[in-house]
């Protein structure tokens, strides 16, 4: 099996998730499909998912690198039999969310302009790589297509 294609097709395998959550553009519709054939078993929260997929409730499980590792080391869990990467589409990207009450537009824009700075010096990748080894920590960054400037408005 080497896509999600091939995986909902066969209809004997079940798929974990974290309840609403929505993966990428690639992964939803066939999330979509296995809720609708009720072959999607639905956790409350990621730490859930994955001790559920230990005993095992289901057969596979989205998630991204970061989640994986925290939560193999921090439960003890054993090893999945493979880890592989379905969606052609490449990094999902995602980013800081900081709530209106606790942060001003200018701290805001200072973490904002801390990421950025650390992600053009090479300290975000630095750190992953540290936490994640070299092959899932060089993948876990994800970097913006670059912008032609004729398509940046002036």
């Amino acid at each position: 099996m080497h896509n999600f294609a091939q995986f909902v097709a066969d209809p004997k395998l079940t798929l974990g998730g974290v309840r609403s959550f929505r993966y990428s553009p690639y992964y939803d519709p066939y999330v979509d499909q296995l809720i609708a054939k009720r072959r999607h078993v639905e956790s409350a929260d990621p730490g859930a998912l994955y001790r559920m997929f230990a005993i095992p409730r289901f057969d596979a499980f989205i998630t991204n690198p970061i989640l994986y590792l925290y939560y193999v080391k921090q439960l003890k869990l054993p090893a999945p039999a493979r880890v592989e990467d379905w969606d052609p589409g490449g990094a999902t990207p995602s980013g800081l969310v900081l709530g209106k009450r606790s942060f001003t537009k200018a701290q805001s824009a200072q973490w904002g302009a801390l990421i950025h700075k650390m992600l053009a010096d090479g300290s975000i990748q630095k750190i992953t790589v540290k936490h994640m080894g070299a092959e899932l920590g060089a993948k876990a960054v994800y970097r913006a297509p670059a912008v032609p400037e004729a398509a940046v408005p002036q």
